[in-house]
């Protein structure tokens, strides 16, 4: 695994490995530069790796969801997020900062992560590779100042897979 560097590669993909695991691979072309992975099938929480770190992301409640985002190495919430109907909603940093991460078609199928600014970091977009699930990041010049890209970039995905999971609950 290498540092993820947003002037290296304006895209990267995450992939799935293997189709029957719930593990994930962030790459830029072909370098691993982090990776999101669920300990089982039953469960919500994950765990996303970079090269400088460790993060535990889960969700709670039912009716009015919540993800938390806690440092791995120190078990403390470095941000949380409450949002509505799977499409939209705000990460929030302890120091308040907010991200607001959305649906931008009505497919759900791709997505866009906005900083404080309501400037677009990155745009997520859905691909179809055969039962496997992966998406293409495309990385916009405000990403070249986000000093929480990593996470966000993790949260992302989470988010993305949670969204896919429970329409494939709805639907059958």
């Amino acid at each position: 695994m290498r540092a993820l560097e947003p002037v290296d590669t304006q895209v990267l993909t995450w992939t799935q490995p293997k189709v029957m695991q719930r593990h994930f691979e962030l790459r830029a072309g072909d370098d691993l530069v982090g990776s999101l992975t669920w300990s089982g099938w039953f469960t919500n929480r994950a765990v996303g790796h970079t090269i400088s770190r460790e993060w535990y992301f889960d969700r709670h409640g039912l009716w009015k969801p919540r993800i938390t985002i806690e440092d791995a190495g120190s078990g403390v919430e470095i941000a949380h997020m409450t949002y509505k109907w799977m499409v939209q909603g705000d990460i929030v940093f302890g120091d308040e900062r907010r991200y607001n991460w959305r649906s931008s078609n009505f497919w759900q199928t791709r997505w866009e992560m906005t900083d404080p600014n309501g400037l677009t970091v990155y745009e997520l977009k859905l691909t179809n590779q055969w039962w496997r699930f992966a998406a293409e990041v495309h990385l916009l010049p405000e990403a070249r100042t986000t000093r929480e890209l990593d996470v966000l970039l993790l949260t992302g995905w989470y988010l993305a897979y949670l969204m896919k999971q429970s329409s494939a609950a709805a639907a059958s």
